[in-house]
Formats: C-alpha cells, structure tokens, sequence
C-alpha cells in the first residue's frame, strides 16, 4: 500500500536566509524541517506528502521551492497567496506552471475576511484552469460561504481541511449541528475533506476516539474517495506523534477495511494531487 500524507508543512531550523516571519518566531521551537520529516515518513513506510506553504513565511516560497527542487519525488507543493491582492490569480497561475499542485484559502488572508468574493472567485477560476485544488482552511462559520462557491464552481477541485474545524462532543448522544453541517455538503463531489488535525478537534486523549467516530458517517456519505488522511507535521510529534498520527486510522477506528484503508492513506491524494513516482 502507498501511503501519502495530505497535509504536512515544513520550515528550516534556523530563521534566517528563508524570509521567517518575525512574529512567528515562536515556531522555531517545533523541530519542523523537511529532513526530519523525511526520516519520520521513511520509519512509518510513507512514501510522499503534499507540503502546504506555513505561515511562518508568508508569502515568501524560496524554502519550499528548495526543499520542492531537493526532493521531487517526495514531496508535491501546495502554494499560499496574498487573497487580499488583484494580481493573486496571475500569481497562482505562476505557481501552477512551476508544479505546484493546489492552493491553501485562508480566510484570514482575504479581504474582510469574507471567502465569496471577487478575487477568490478568480482563483478558483485558476484552479479550473491548470487542474489544481483549492484547499480551504475554515471552521464551520464559513460553511455558508463554502456552499455558494461549491454552487458556482462545480469544476473546481475543493478540499476542506482539518475537518472543517469541527469539535468533538463527549458523547455521540450529544448533538454536534456543526459536524452535521460538515456532512449536509457531501451533496457536493468535488468537495474532498482531509482527515486531519485530530488532536485540535478533539475532547479527548489519544487515540481521540470522539473524533474517530466520525470516519464512518464520513465515509457513508462524502464516500471513500474524496477522504484524504493527513497529520499536520509538525504539531502531530509534539501532541502525540507521527506514527501515533498514523494508527489513528490503520489501528484505532473499527469498521475500516483494507480497500478503504488504501484510499484513506493515499490513492485520494494522488487522485487528487498526481501520481507520486
């Protein structure tokens, strides 16, 4: 079985040369470099991953076009760009012709921090273009949004990550409206969503299994191939580790079997992303 991670970041151990953003310098105490990441995925028999630019540089890509360049067999690159700039399309569309396989949305970054507007319209219009996805950082205040440009772009490739940010509850006898505002989108499919950043959503301690028993309603109804497994390097090794971050779904959640197992841990992100040779 190949298996991909979806979702890593990366950034160098020290902060100069690399453009480190200075009020994110905090992060240099998380052991983050792609060397270490590689020896994690090589110990866990992981065979690439999507590196998702970090905030910690901004916009400013030189580590990850070094790092892209060192080990393109390894690692494919999703990109970040200003959303709250007019040229952000024609900057996407520079990145899209370096390889680079999908965009990170950030809501944050946009202007009023509104996700339905002109110019991430004009990104997703990119992404039709060269084929990549669109990769949304947002909590469920955002669900709305999302569902409009899932309307109006049913060519693009959409990625929700972390599970939308949605929190566990204690008991599944609690409601979670939230979670099931996550599900009522799986209308949509090309809305992908990445299982990852168990840890954030969850109440409990490792193998978080309030956030585990949501991969069955998951599969049920978004299907198994648009579900993608990711850990978040580096913050898994702090919170709990990276194998640990693994066996959250090849050990720890019942009911999976080994097909699913192969689209959850890879063939949706190289469905997605292309092929890792």
């Amino acid at each position: 079985m190949k298996i991909i991670d979806s979702h890593v970041h990366v950034w160098a151990d020290e902060r100069s040369n690399w453009g480190f953003d200075q009020e994110r310098t905090n992060l240099l105490t998380v052991k983050g470099s792609a060397q270490y990441l590689q020896k994690l995925m090589s110990e866990n028999q992981v065979a690439g991953a999507l590196i998702v630019q970090p905030i910690c540089y901004r916009f400013d890509h030189r580590y990850l076009n070094f790092i892209l360049q060192q080990y393109p067999k390894i690692f494919k690159g999703m990109c970040l760009v200003d959303l709250s700039d007019s040229k952000s399309p024609e900057m996407l569309r520079n990145f899209a012709r370096q390889g680079y396989r999908g965009i990170r949305i950030n809501p944050s970054l946009t202007r009023d921090n509104l996700l339905n507007n002109e110019i991430v319209r004009k990104v997703l219009k990119v992404c039709i273009e060269f084929d990549i996805a669109a990769g949304f950082l947002i909590s469920p205040d955002y669900f709305n949004e999302i569902e409009i440009l899932l309307n109006d772009f049913p060519k693009a490739k959409f990625i929700i990550d972390h599970f939308g940010r949605c929190m566990a509850t204690q008991s599944s006898d609690i409601p979670n409206e939230n979670f099931d505002r996550l599900i009522r989108l799986s209308k949509f499919s090309n809305l992908y969503i990445k299982i990852s950043g168990w840890p954030v959503s969850s109440q409990a301690e490792w193998p978080y299994s309030d956030v585990g028993r949501w991969i069955k309603p998951l599969i049920q109804n978004f299907g198994i191939e648009n579900l993608m497994w990711g850990t978040d390097f580096p913050f898994i090794v702090q919170q709990c580790g990276y194998q640990q971050g693994l066996e959250l779904l090849t050990r720890h959640v019942s009911d999976i079997n080994e097909k699913q197992l192969e689209w959850l841990l890879g063939k949706t992100s190289e469905k997605v992303f292309g092929i890792w040779q």
